[in-house]
């Protein structure tokens, strides 16, 4: 499979530093001025989420450093003791954690890091083709691992159906320090070793999106609000596909129905909670605000009663993974 429009080849992932387009998404929320302060609140983690804490940390009124570099990058920064918050586009993984990925609830405990673990969503995770490609409008699981497993035979739509174009894929997709790379590799194979090094990698969010813009038989995997917040000059040429025949969206979400749905979590450190008053203020508005708040990032609110819960387990500092 390979690109049809890039000058390089997309048959191994790039490292971030190679790519045009691999930069650190960090950037202060107050009146676009840095927040470099040591007394910033530091917000780390999921890219998919950084939309959602910048209108948080907006509507609360706290200084705020956040950036995206991932949720596995960012939670081990919050569990070496470097962040107030962490967002994660999956659970925290513990012991069970697939091989390759760290326990950071234990790399947590080592360090002393208390927490409080807040479902704050749902993401519908989007596989994303370009418009021009008008055959394909549905893709089951099946198919999707075919695609993306290690040693794929695919090469072309055409060898999944035969009604499909006889195009080579280009593959686009996240690095292995997002959570959605995580999501998707266990939703597909149980274990992301088995999951593809054939395609280019892109953590930029909109440039992911352009990315797929740019070639007509390409195929993508992101959260559906940050697709639906892509650049307006590319929402033409993007589109979303139903996944087993069920869309991405907000019900099937809700209901459990979409096979690749996901809830996304913050933690907060208990000290951070204990010393700054921002960080609860923060915290609070997520909470109480999540239902306006998820929409205006292109993301689903979970219900009243799951944040009155939530709200319960920030106010009692009920710490450690919610079993």
């Amino acid at each position: 499979m390979t690109g049809r429009k890039s000058e390089i080849s997309i048959h191994r992932r790039w490292p971030a530093a190679a790519l045009p387009f691999g930069l650190l998404l960090t950037a202060a929320c107050d009146s676009g001025a840095a927040a470099d302060s040591e007394e910033d609140v530091r917000i780390v983690g999921s890219a998919t989420i950084e939309p959602i804490s910048r209108i948080a940390v907006r509507e609360s009124g706290v200084e705020a450093d956040v950036s995206g570099r991932g949720t596995l990058a960012g939670l081990e920064d919050f569990c070496a003791g470097e962040a107030d918050i962490a967002n994660a586009s999956i659970r925290m993984p513990g012991s069970d954690a697939p091989e390759g990925v760290e326990d950071l609830r234990a790399a947590c405990e080592d360090s002393g890091v208390e927490f409080v673990e807040l479902p704050i969503g749902y993401d519908a995770l989007s596989v994303i083709v370009n418009t021009a490609n008008e055959d394909v409008t549905d893709v089951t699981m099946d198919e999707l691992g075919e695609i993306w497993t290690q040693d794929s035979s695919v090469e072309t739509w055409s060898d999944l159906r035969d009604d499909w174009p006889d195009e080579e894929i280009a593959l686009y997709g996240r690095s292995e320090d997002s959570g959605t790379y995580t999501h998707f590799a266990e939703e597909l194979f149980g274990d992301p070793e088995e999951f593809s090094d054939d395609y280019l990698e892109e953590d930029g969010l909109d440039e992911l999106a352009e990315l797929v813009s740019e070639d007509d038989y390409s195929m993508a995997f992101m959260g559906v609000g940050n697709y639906l917040a892509a650049p307006e000059e590319v929402q033409p040429d993007i589109k979303t596909v139903a996944v087993d025949d069920v869309p991405p969206d907000a019900l099937s979400s809700a209901e459990g129905e979409y096979p690749l749905v996901r809830t996304l979590y913050t933690y907060i450190a208990v000290e951070s909670l204990e010393e700054d008053g921002d960080v609860e203020a923060y915290a609070e508005r997520l909470l109480s605000d999540g239902r306006s708040i998820l929409p205006r990032a292109f993301f689903y609110p979970l219900s009243p009663e799951d944040y009155e819960d939530a709200q319960e387990r920030l106010e009692s500092r009920e710490t450690g993974v919610d079993e």
